[in-house]
């Protein structure tokens, strides 16, 4: 009636009809099922889009887009979970794109999906007690997860501004994406665990055939040695390189742990002057001669207990490395707190500031060169940063930068 094309499903058959044949003709509107068909042709598509997104917002953006290019949905969010919270990371048509909400909340039906691993329709939202305003006037609202093997990477959402319009083909349509979503998740997290795997083996060829070599080469000569002559000097020598090779190992085991995602600690609540305290205790022993200061006052922040050995590895690379003395100031923000470690060392050119976090990076022949590498992964899993700067008149100024919470 309208004048728009439909797709029909036309059959037909030959019968007797009154002592000769006729053709008997069924048609049926089959326009929904082609429309559906081709969503899924165009879905399909995507899906081999997504699995070729060489990052997570390429992977959201790709997904956005076509929830209003395929599904015509204009209002759709992709929220993403960070630290036990939902963090809205694309989104059209919402009104608050900032908001966070806790997936414990009581209120929200994105917290429940989260929660639950299972989609949630509310087909109309002013009789809906867990609805939240997302989209100004919307009066229907669908979230799935976005998982696959139990793991929730996020919640998809979509909103309508009428009550009951969201179809159970486009459910099943949104369910669809969000699960391809979450297999191009998975596959990017395939893609860096390999790459961690083969930066590991890299790792331990290195220091198999060059960093220990070092010290294994000066207990192999003070043997030859004490096969000479027995001298007491040379068992604190060889005693040196025995802790120089531990030191190694250790560093290498800390930064094969951070590498792969493995280490087993929970955040809580630290006092940062507390922490950095005990370091210098222990590095006072280790460096009698050198001399640290601290300015600061008692800051608490929640961290992985492991934010120790961000505080280790600089100070005892300031001493390693020549420092006579190093002063230590926190500074509380509105948000994050700041610790600068300042040396009187010989400094690092500035042409090195840039890399020389990276591993394997170093400008001296001591050490493996993971230390400031283990470093920048400490601090970036906590959301952190960390930067060095020139200290005048001479020396560096190591910054950590943390977030309370």
């Amino acid at each position: 009636k309208s004048g728009k094309d439909i797709w029909m499903d036309i059959r037909t058959s030959l019968i007797d009809w009154e002592q000769g044949k006729a053709d008997l003709v069924s048609l049926v509107d089959i326009t929904e099922i082609k429309e559906m068909e081709d969503k899924l042709i165009t879905l399909d598509e995507i899906a081999r889009k997504l699995k070729m997104a060489k990052s997570k917002d390429e992977i959201y953006d790709i997904a956005i887009q076509n929830l209003y290019r395929v599904l015509n949905l204009y209002n759709s969010a992709i929220l993403e979970i960070k630290d036990h919270t939902l963090v809205i990371v694309k989104s059209r048509g919402y009104v608050n794109p900032d908001i966070k909400l806790d997936i414990d909340s009581e209120k929200g039906i994105t917290p429940w999906v989260a929660r639950n691993n299972l989609p949630y329709y509310s087909p109309n939202t002013d009789e809906d007690p867990l609805y939240i305003v997302g989209v100004r006037g919307a009066k229907s609202e669908y979230a799935t997860p976005i998982s696959i093997d139990d793991k929730v990477y996020g919640v998809l959402d979509v909103q309508k501004d009428e009550p009951y319009s969201i179809s159970e083909d486009d459910m099943k349509l949104i369910d669809l994406l969000a699960n391809n979503m979450a297999v191009a998740l998975r596959s990017l997290e395939i893609q860096k665990d390999l790459e961690k795997a083969k930066n590991l083996q890299e790792l331990m060829l290195h220091i198999v055939s060059h960093d220990l070599k070092n010290p294994l080469a000066v207990i192999e000569g003070y043997i030859d040695l004490l096969r000479e002559e027995f001298d007491p000097s040379y068992l604190d020598a060889m005693q040196m390189a025995v802790e120089e090779a531990s030191s190694i190992i250790e560093k290498a085991r800390l930064f094969s742990k951070l590498g792969a995602g493995k280490i087993d600690e929970e955040r809580k609540l630290i006092d940062l002057k507390e922490e950095i305290e005990e370091v210098i205790s222990l590095l006072s022993h280790k460096y009698p001669s050198g001399k640290i200061n601290m300015a600061a006052d008692k800051i608490e922040i929640y961290a992985f207990p492991i934010i120790r050995e961000v505080f280790s590895n600089i100070i005892d690379n300031a001493f390693k490395y020549g420092a006579n003395n190093v002063n230590i100031s926190i500074n509380e923000k509105e948000d994050s707190v700041e610790i600068r470690i300042a040396d009187d060392g010989p400094g690092i050119p500035k042409e090195m500031r840039n890399t020389i976090f990276d591993a394997f990076k170093t400008y001296s022949k001591k050490g493996s060169g993971l230390g400031l590498n283990i470093v920048k992964m400490i601090v970036e899993m906590h959301d952190g940063k960390v930067w060095v700067e020139e200290n005048k008149p001479k020396g560096s100024v190591f910054v950590i930068q943390l977030p309370k919470d």
